[in-house]
């Protein structure tokens, strides 16, 4: 026990010590702010590659969905006009195109970007999706074949189609709210995080300063005491004072040291015990 004590009663070993100490600070402030910043990662991540992203694309679907809609009430308005009616075909064709490439790339999810309910509601909306575009070509046929020659006759035979295709409509839009509500609440979580790093990085910078400074304080007065407790003996040794035993010094570099000024002390004493009783008659 006595080793171990002596061990850190060095100089060399009280700076080690500090240094550690300041390191093993430095280091848990370091993993603190590492830590934050793979949390903001994080829910940058969600907010900007995953809802953001996905609220964009679903709201793109959502757009086209509208847009079939109108292609399909203006093909039904103009069933009389060839050259319009044409028109309005290839448009809502386009548009059913474009829908049926984007849904299946969603679904196919390559970018990973969404869970397995978006992807069932994926699923769903593809089969909304194909029985109105049956519903709508056979709409398209029949007035090819004169079957069907009147917008209000035409909009009646659409009608089970047309509410197959509300699940759609309905859905991407419901869908995306979702989305923007999440890339919301991550952008507000994002917020809350840099606030609490903040907070947290000026706390451990004062914990620091304030850790530091105690050992700047510290660590030299317990070199500087013995020196000084070393420096009092040998002044007052040299005033003739030799019954005061030199203290133990605290620290081991000075140990050697200490243990000779109180040999000179003892030895000094000696001589001048002797040098007292021979001058005496």
């Amino acid at each position: 026990m006595f080793l171990e004590v002596n061990v850190f009663n060095t100089i060399r070993s009280k700076l080690t010590i500090s240094f550690l100490l300041v390191f093993i600070v430095m280091a848990g402030l370091t993993g603190i702010v590492y830590f934050f910043i793979e949390e903001n990662s994080r829910f940058v991540d969600q907010a900007i590659n995953k809802d953001f992203n996905g609220s964009v694309q679903i709201s793109e679907l959502a757009i086209l969905a509208q847009e079939i809609r109108r292609y399909e009430k203006e093909y039904f308005m103009y069933i009389s006009d060839a050259e319009k009616k044409a028109k309005y075909e290839k448009e809502w064709t386009e548009i059913f195109t474009k829908i049926k490439t984007k849904l299946d790339q969603l679904m196919s999810n390559t970018s990973g970007l969404w869970t397995a309910s978006d992807q069932t509601k994926f699923t769903e909306w593809s089969t909304s999706l194909q029985i109105y575009g049956k519903g709508f070509q056979k709409i398209i046929d029949d007035v090819n074949n004169k079957i069907l020659t009147d917008t209000l006759s035409a909009n009646n035979a659409i009608q089970d189609a047309k509410n197959a295709f509300r699940p759609f409509v309905s859905g991407t839009i419901e869908l995306y709210g979702q989305k923007y509500h999440d890339a919301s609440e991550a952008h507000q979580q994002i917020k809350i995080k840099n606030s609490q790093m903040n907070l947290i990085l000026l706390g451990a910078l004062i914990i620091t300063a304030i850790f530091c400074l105690t050992l700047i304080l510290i660590v030299p007065r317990t070199i500087i005491k013995p020196i000084k407790s070393l420096t009092s003996s040998a002044s007052i040794m040299s005033q003739g004072a030799l019954g005061t035993p030199v203290p133990a010094s605290s620290i081991k570099d000075f140990d050697e040291l200490s243990a000779t000024l109180e040999r000179m002390r003892i030895s000094l004493k000696a001589l001048l015990q002797r040098a007292a009783k021979q001058s005496t008659p």
